[in-house]
């Protein structure tokens, strides 16, 4: 699978959205779930429309 993301700099959106790995390796599942409304809010900042159904 080959996904393309025009124009660049969506690496700036996952550089803020995520969280550095602690050790190079898989991370246990979280206990908490993600937050959707931040993930959105930091989207917009990068021009990502992101439409989640429970938020519609």
């Amino acid at each position: 699978m080959v996904i393309t993301y025009t124009p660049g700099g969506i690496d700036k959106f996952f550089a803020e959205a995520g969280e550095p790995a602690p050790r190079r390796e898989l991370p246990p599942p979280s206990a908490t779930p993600p937050d959707v409304e931040r993930l959105v809010e930091i989207g917009r900042r990068y021009d990502i429309d992101m439409r989640p159904m429970h938020l519609a």
